[in-house]
């Protein structure tokens, strides 16, 4: 009997661990004795379409809740965004509440013919950076709208994501029915963006880099300032003892103004908030723009983390899409840490070998790709990323050499479909792979963030009848 027990035991166990190999429930707990936060900290994500990119549509794990249960511009769990979020945010601790998770309770709120619930908010997207994961957050014009959601015992902080606008009013905030204590938080938040642009003189000159794709792209000053900045945050202590409702609400009666709300998060203890600030291109060349400063340094970040491209019809065209980026995060050094990650392109040998073939020719106009996946050329490209970082003394992880050493030990995988779905966006296995050079990088150079294993999923094995 004690012996089928054991048996029972250890086949229990066995499928267990086969359940988390090919469908992970859940991010994987942090480990133990690790280090813990002495203060909350805000870690960005900066860089091109690779970051943010929808590879399908809100195709996130079922353990994350959905779509309202994890941050602003956290579209799917197939990109590289979503992997930092993965082992960064503390799961167990932190909730988020997008403005129509089934918490809120609001005003107007009632299901129509089909079960769909509508309610006096409505979306809003006509946000800047219309790019493959669109901003939206939920609006408010007449005067009486609210919204308001129960947060549990046990939580100590509570942030309210709203978004500015040039019109925006003011939101009202109560606490149980009561205007919160100064040492709680603002009884009022003011939303009106100030469009205002720097002096002629503080702006600088226009000026030509490289984009995401390599093509050309001019940065001219402003004239006036960014027409949202999409992510705001506004701070509230809370009693862990006793539940709170939270609502939100306008605090005037102008009919001209609105309130752009997205939701909170609510947390125990110290923790890292992931903000994604990738939009196509945003670190090749338009982090010295004034728009993307204003929405970069919006939360205050303590960390940065940059995305750098290492392929171009040049080595002198990497530095060129890079280093203006690059030049901008080391003059703040005093206000965050950066860590660099090189995309696989340059530094796979896999990459190169998959697009030497005819056959597999990229996409982007790379009309004579086997100059460009020549191992000359990319030694030479990816040389130019390891001198910018070397110049600006940021560390620096390559995903190319990630990318490698997964497939080395696994003959069926191919590097396009299974690593890569084009030259620049990453799979639901390539986001992975960028996912746990990051997790290296993280664990090298900022030890002291706590940060768990990202999920690796076994990817399909590739196709043997000669179809794609």
């Amino acid at each position: 009997m004690r012996v089928l027990l054991a048996a029972l035991a250890v086949a229990l166990w066995c499928c267990r661990v086969a359940g988390q190999t090919t469908a992970p429930q859940g991010p994987q707990p942090l480990p133990e004795g690790g280090r813990k936060l002495n203060a909350d900290k805000i870690l960005t994500v900066v860089g091109s379409s690779v970051s943010v990119r929808r590879y399908g549509v809100h195709r996130l794990p079922k353990w994350t809740g959905g779509h309202n249960r994890v941050p602003p511009q956290c579209t799917n769990g197939q990109n590289v965004f979503f992997r930092v979020f993965e082992m960064l945010n503390d799961h167990e601790n932190m909730c988020w509440r997008r403005l129509p998770d089934a918490d809120w309770k609001k005003s107007g709120e009632k299901k129509d013919s089909r079960g769909r619930v509508t309610s006096d908010w409505k979306s809003f997207t006509k946000l800047p950076y219309k790019d493959a994961s669109p901003r939206i957050v939920f609006k408010a014009t007449m005067p009486d709208v609210w919204a308001e959601i129960t947060v549990p015992a046990g939580y100590e902080k509570l942030d309210l994501v709203y978004t500015s606008a040039p019109n925006g009013g003011k939101i009202k905030v109560s606490v149980d029915g009561e205007a919160p204590p100064k040492s709680m938080g603002p009884a009022a938040v003011d939303t009106r963006q100030d469009r205002t642009v720097p002096a002629k003189d503080k702006l600088g000159e226009a000026f030509t880099v490289l984009d995401s794709h390599g093509k050309p792209r001019v940065i001219r000053p402003p004239r006036s300032g960014i027409s949202h900045i999409v992510e705001l945050r506004q701070r509230y202590a809370l009693d862990p003892e006793r539940a709170h409702t939270f609502r939100v609400e306008r605090a005037g009666q102008e009919p001209d103004k609105i309130i752009l709300v997205w939701g909170v998060v609510y947390w125990r203890g110290n923790c890292v908030q992931v903000v994604q600030r990738a939009k196509g291109g945003i670190n090749c060349g338009a982090l010295p723009n004034y728009w993307a400063i204003q929405e970069t340094m919006a939360l205050k970040p303590d960390y940065i983390l940059m995305e750098a491209i290492n392929i171009r019809g040049t080595p002198g065209g990497v530095t060129k899409s890079l280093n203006p980026g690059f030049a901008w995060c080391a003059a703040q050094r005093k206000q965050f840490k950066t860590l660099v990650y090189s995309t696989c392109q340059a530094s796979s040998k896999e990459f190169r070998k998959w697009f030497r073939v005819p056959a597999h020719k990229p996409p982007y106009g790379a009309k004579d790709y086997q100059k460009t996946c020549a191992d000359e050329h990319c030694d030479a490209c990816q040389l130019a990323v390891v001198e910018l970082c070397r110049k600006y003394e940021f560390p620096l992880v390559d995903v190319g050499k990630t990318v490698d050493a997964y497939m080395a030990g696994r003959p069926m995988v191919r590097f396009v479909p299974h690593i890569l779905n084009d030259w620049y966006h990453p799979n639901q296995w390539g986001a992975m792979l960028f996912g746990q050079t990051i997790y290296d990088g993280i664990r090298t150079h900022w030890p002291e963030l706590p940060a768990r294993p990202v999920t690796m999923t076994p990817p399909p094995a590739a196709r043997t009848d000669g179809k794609k």
